[in-house]
């Protein structure tokens, strides 16, 4: 343990457990529970991944929805691409929220809602 942590502390790039003299098997464990770590992080993040990938997906549909209806009925300008409109608010949105948070502040809210509600959908 001492060499480990000597290797370690002078700095030794690459296998550490070599440099510090560790036998074989216990560096083949050491990358195999490494190895495994590190993939069930990997899928842990791909599940949250995939679950706010859902998320955006259903709120981007349902912003076309309203927008699609709101196109419709002529309260919005007949050439608007409403999915990639719908895509730019909830991007916007989210990002308002970040900056909202961030600064502690009304102004990225109110930003938002006169960007969006007073140019974007005019």
């Amino acid at each position: 343990m001492l060499r480990l942590a000597a290797a370690a502390r002078h700095g030794v790039r690459g296998d550490v457990g070599r440099a510090a003299g560790l036998p074989c098997r216990l560096q083949i464990a050491r990358r195999h529970r490494d190895h495994r770590t590190r993939h069930a992080a990997e899928g842990e993040r791909g599940g949250a991944r995939s679950a706010v990938r859902g998320g955006f997906r259903r709120w981007t549909s349902r912003i076309q929805q309203v927008l699609t209806e709101a196109k419709e009925t002529g309260e919005l300008d007949a050439a608007l691409d409403v999915e990639a409109a719908a895509l730019f608010i909830l991007s916007a949105w989210e990002g308002t929220l970040i900056a909202a948070r961030a600064d502690k502040s009304s102004a990225p809210l109110d930003a938002f809602f006169r960007m969006v509600f007073d140019v974007v959908l005019r």
